[in-house]
């Protein structure tokens, strides 16, 4: 039984800063679309081992252009949307949409990776609800919720190494494929000089 890795792209693959305030000294900024991505080979690198692991899946505002534009610039296999984003009801997250209805009909164990996860009370006290070995938030802490979490991104900061190790502790339930590497794909080149960000939920 493999866990699930549900990824989002603004505020943790793409640091959303010209100078992110991490130990990571590898940061590269590209141009994707008109905006600029400011990230990290290493943090790329570390999400595809992740998917030797885990089905990790998309939960971005991004949807397919991160397939098509982040995944051959970031080196990375080829991840699977967890849904489309519906934005029609701004009084609910569809993203915790969408994680619910994947959990009611598959009890995998699960990572979600979201800058903006403490903003949204209803999707942190679900996931907080949930067992602890089912369930690892990884979230934005300038919103502190009424219980701890075990791991929290900064505010505009993409991974550290310990939300990666972390991760991976999860990721125990199941074995890597074999065949990881041939879905990897070579990392795009950068451009060095930052000129904009994006920033959507």
């Amino acid at each position: 039984m493999r866990a699930r890795v549900f990824l989002d792209v603004d505020g943790v693959l793409n640091a959303e800063t010209k100078r992110p305030p991490s130990p990571l000294t590898d940061w590269c900024t590209s141009p994707v679309n008109g905006v600029t991505v400011v990230w990290s080979p290493t943090v790329a690198r570390a999400i595809g081992q992740l998917a030797s692991r885990a089905d990790v899946l998309w939960l971005t505002t991004w949807e397919r252009d991160a397939q098509i534009d982040l995944e051959p610039l970031m080196g990375l296999p080829r991840l699977e949307l967890a849904c489309r984003a519906n934005l029609d009801d701004p009084w609910r997250w569809w993203k915790h949409d969408a994680v619910t209805a994947l959990w009611k009909t598959d009890h995998r164990p699960f990572v979600w990776i979201d800058d903006d996860l403490a903003l949204f009370d209803d999707a942190l006290d679900w996931v907080m609800g949930l067992p602890p070995d089912q369930a690892l938030p990884i979230r934005h802490p300038s919103l502190k919720p009424s219980r701890p979490l075990p791991a929290q991104t900064r505010p505009r900061t993409a991974w550290k190494r310990a939300h990666v190790r972390i991760a991976r502790g999860l990721m125990r339930l199941g074995p890597p494929q074999e065949s990881a590497d041939p879905g990897r794909r070579p990392m795009g080149k950068s451009d060095p000089d930052p000129a904009g960000a994006r920033s959507s939920p």
